[in-house]
């Protein structure tokens, strides 16, 4: 039995020793790999910042929604943007290298912009603080009688800041009611209109006054009422006359009313408004008489206006002869 296992070993002895010899022999034709290299990583990217405050130059108050543009300076391309908050701050961040221009811009405010900026790379921060101007707003109209339609002089006019009741400015309409308040910063208004003589007018102006605009502002006063009253008489005997009739003229030269004088001579007006009035006295037999009394008339007086009228002269006229 062990004589037939040797030769089995001696063959496997052989094999084995063949494969050593060439695994070692194919090492020989290709070479070793060469050994792995190891990389070192690179530093990442340090991105950017722009930051600031966004206020009104007048009022120094933050202002909120004014709109921040980043401009690329070479393309003149937007490149990032955002809005500034209730507090007027903005950030806008992971901006790249490069040359940038900040553009601010708000309705109703002139055009911010910084277009000489420094190279921005590196993890730079810029802060800009930025302060828009306003564009300026004016107010005008016209006031006028609400019972004669015509034009209102010298009414004041007041232009009363809504938020506060601080009257921002007066002034006075000029002939024909007309005026002008210039120079009207952003804000919530109201006006007031007033004259002797009138019930006083409030106008609240609808929604916020702002963009560099004219806003025309018209408005109307309630004249209050006037008395006017007088006795009319003879010139030559300082007798009362009856049933003269009494016309008063309005300021737009038309008849306010009329009434007529009684046994006395006297008339009276109890229901005229403020204005300016002339009178007229008309009696059959007599001259017709005007005045340019009482004038200019404020509501709640009352004004006394006499009159003396002239009779009409009779004339008898002829020719004489010479009798035969």
């Amino acid at each position: 039995m062990k004589s037939l296992y040797l030769p089995l070993a001696f063959s496997l002895a052989i094999v084995l020793s063949g494969c050593q010899k060439t695994e070692q022999f194919l090492q020989k034709l290709v070479p070793p790999a060469a050994p792995e290299k190891h990389s070192v990583p690179a530093e990442p990217a340090r991105l950017n910042t722009i930051s600031g405050h966004v206020t009104d130059l007048l009022t120094s108050q933050s202002l909120i929604d004014a709109k921040v543009e980043v401009l690329d300076l070479a393309s003149g391309q937007v490149v990032a943007w955002a809005h500034s908050e209730s507090s007027g701050n903005f950030r806008i961040s992971n901006l790249l290298d490069g040359n940038y221009a900040v553009q601010i811009t708000k309705s109703g405010y002139t055009d911010f912009k910084v277009s000489n900026s420094p190279t921005t790379s590196g993890g730079h921060h810029w802060l800009i603080n930025a302060s828009l101007n306003q564009l300026m707003n004016n107010i005008n109209g016209v006031v006028k009688d609400s019972h004669f339609l015509n034009g209102v002089a010298n009414a004041r006019v007041q232009l009363i800041n809504a938020d506060t009741d601080v009257v921002f400015q007066t002034t006075q309409t000029g002939w024909g009611g007309s005026y002008l308040i210039s120079n009207v910063p952003i804000g919530n208004y109201k006006m007031y209109f007033s004259k002797d003589g009138y019930t006083d007018t409030a106008l609240a102006l609808p929604g916020s006054v702002g963009g560099g605009l004219n806003y025309a502002v018209n408005a109307t006063l309630d004249p209050k009422k006037v008395i006017i009253q007088g006795q009319v008489s003879d010139i030559d005997t300082g007798l009362p006359l009856l049933g003269v009739q009494v016309v008063a003229i309005s300021p737009n030269g038309g008849a306010a009313g009329f009434t007529y004088s009684d046994s006395a001579g006297k008339y009276n007006f109890p229901d005229l408004y403020t204005g300016n009035y002339n009178m007229r006295f008309v009696l059959a037999g007599y001259y017709d008489t005007n005045t340019n009394q009482p004038g200019d008339t404020i509501g709640g007086n009352s004004y006394t206006v006499n009159a003396a009228m002239s009779i009409k002269k009779n004339t008898i006229y002829g020719h004489v002869v010479e009798a035969i």
